[in-house]
């Protein structure tokens, strides 16, 4: 669950981007300036309280629990001992792609072949490693963050290469819903640097639509895994390469 200095936090933050004081809002509350700093201090509110601040705020409950949830420490990168222990059990490599994506524990039953028993072990073994948080009724809180990546050279990136990069281009999308672009051309290293600043805010982009989908029933129902690849580097094609002078 959301810690509660999480939550005051959140609550802290926006009072400050609304340059809104203590001695404001405990005359919007209606209460002493000593008991509304005794009541963030002690991170003590009731629902009533929160809701009330929330509406002097303008902002709902469920925007609050969101940022709230954002200001979470959060992982980034697995060791490479837990991405070999993933990837050596295929049906934990599953529970971990649809735990990090909003999946339910339902939604992973309906879709492949696990048992409730055995998703609740890999649940429960991804938890110890700090990707999810399984919260009561067996909801999943991923903990990912924006920026989450394989370890560089590490054993999920070299499955992804042997298994994942042949399959995904074996395609002349022309689906809809799909898309490939490619370009080739001289740049320049300023050039490649905006490039490579351009490619980061489609990737921020796409974890965006991703979250923002999250409450949509997944495993091609309402929404569908979709893959995107962003990659760019100096590269002569071949067949030039083979008459460049040295």
């Amino acid at each position: 669950m959301i810690s509660s200095k999480f939550v005051v936090s959140s609550i802290k933050k926006e009072l400050r981007r609304q340059g809104i004081s203590y001695k404001i809002l405990s005359g919007k509350l209606g209460i002493s300036e000593s008991a509304t700093k005794k009541m963030f201090a002690n991170k003590n509110f009731s629902l009533h309280r929160l809701d009330a601040i929330c509406q002097i705020l303008d902002v709902d409950l469920l925007e609050l629990a969101e940022k709230s949830a954002a200001a979470a420490p959060k992982i980034n990168q697995l060791t490479k001992e837990q991405e070999l222990k993933i990837i050596a059990d295929k049906k934990w490599f599953i529970v971990a792609y649809a735990a990090i994506n909003y999946w339910t524990v339902e939604d992973i039953i309906r879709r492949y072949k696990i048992t409730k028993a055995e998703v609740i072990k890999y649940l429960l073994r991804l938890e110890k490693f700090g990707l999810i948080e399984l919260r009561p009724n067996n909801r999943i809180r991923p903990l990912v963050s924006h920026d989450f990546k394989w370890s560089s050279g590490g054993p999920l990136e070299k499955f992804f290469r042997e298994h994942f990069f042949p399959d995904f281009f074996n395609s002349e999308f022309k689906e809809p819903g799909t898309a490939r672009i490619v370009k080739n051309g001289d740049l320049s290293d300023e050039s490649r640097r905006l490039l490579d600043l351009r490619f980061k805010q489609l990737g921020e982009f796409f974890e965006e639509l991703c979250f923002a989908d999250r409450q949509l029933k997944p495993g091609n129902m309402e929404r569908k895994g979709t893959s995107m690849v962003l990659a760019f580097r100096t590269w002569t094609i071949p067949v030039l390469a083979s008459y460049t002078r040295n």
